[in-house]
């Protein structure tokens, strides 16, 4: 079981030292806060995550839309739970709905890019 999710718990570790590493000052939120090209970072490190999640899942024999709920709840409240970390304990860091946002965007991007990957495969039978 351990060997499916390794990966995973390793990115899981490499989000939370980007998560806590210092930060720079934020100027006052506008709208444009949520176009940011950090956005798209947090929407691709945690599509990679719930990739990984869903992927280190589909060694049991379940129901996929399980595993694709299952990936998306676990990795945005990681999410969440990171961005209440940074807001919380470390001084120089934010807590940003922005970026919470980002982080589920990206968690449902990385589920869906699996179901099709996972649904382009010929099937054996």
């Amino acid at each position: 079981m351990l060997k499916n999710w390794w990966l995973t718990i390793v990115w899981a570790l490499i989000i939370f030292g980007l998560s806590i590493m210092p930060g720079v000052s934020l100027p006052a939120m506008s709208w444009m806060d949520y176009l940011a090209p950090d956005k798209l970072a947090h929407a691709i490190v945690y599509g990679i995550f719930s990739y990984l999640v869903i992927r280190a899942y589909s060694s049991d024999n379940q129901a996929l839309s399980k595993h694709m709920i299952l990936s998306v709840l676990i990795t945005s409240g990681y999410g969440v739970l990171m961005e209440l970390i940074q807001g919380n304990f470390f001084p120089q860091r934010f807590f940003e709905v922005p970026d919470i946002i980002a982080n589920i965007i990206g968690s449902l991007i990385g589920v869906l890019i699996y179901n099709y990957l996972h649904n382009r495969k010929p099937r054996v039978t």
